[in-house]
C-alpha cells in the first residue's frame, strides 16, 4: 500500500481533521518510517496526554499553562487511582514533551510566548483517537 492510499484509508473514516491547505507535518516518505514515528509518540504516557488535549482544544494556539492543565485533567480523568501516572510537571512539558512534538512536526512551539499550534493530520488523529479511546473510554468533547 502507499502512502496516498493510507491517506484515503484514514480519511474515509470521516474523523475530523483541521489541517486544510497545510502538508501533513509528519514525514511520509514511507509508511513504514510514518508510522514509526507515529507509534514513537504514542508510546510515551506524556505525549499522548499533550496530543490528546491538543486534538480537544478549541484555539488554533493554545498557552503552554492551559495545555499542562488539560492534559493532567484529561489523566486524571481517564485512569483510576491504580492506573494514575505522575502528572505531567511545567519541566517536562517544556523539556521533553513540547521539544520531542515539535521535531516530529506535529507542532509550533514558540518558547518565548508559551504557546503552542497543533498541526493536525487526519491519520495522525486516526491513530490519536484510537489511542485515547483505548485508555480513557472517551473522545475529544466528550
Amino acid at each position: 500500500m502507499d502512502n496516498n492510499n493510507l491517506h484515503e484509508i484514514t480519511t474515509d473514516n470521516n474523523v475530523p481533521h483541521c489541517s486544510a491547505g497545510r502538508s501533513d507535518p509528519v514525514d511520509r516518505s514511507s509508511t513504514a518510517g510514518w508510522i514509526d514515528e507515529v507509534c514513537a509518540l504514542l508510546a510515551d504516557r506524556g505525549h499522548r496526554y499533550v496530543l490528546y488535549s491538543l486534538a480537544e482544544a478549541d484555539e488554533s494556539s493554545i498557552s503552554c499553562t492551559r495545555l499542562l492543565e488539560l492534559a493532567n485533567a484529561i489523566q486524571e480523568a481517564g485512569s483510576s487511582a491504580d492506573e494514575a501516572g505522575p502528572r505531567i510537571s511545567e519541566a517536562e512539558l517544556h523539556h521533553k514533551h513540547l521539544p520531542r512534538l515539535e521535531a516530529a512536526g506535529v507542532i509550533e512551539y514558540d518558547r518565548r510566548e508559551e504557546t503552542v499550534r497543533y498541526h493536525e493530520t487526519t491519520p495522525l488523529r486516526t491513530w490519536l483517537d484510537h489511542a485515547r479511546y483505548t485508555e480513557t473510554g472517551t473522545l475529544p468533547n466528550e
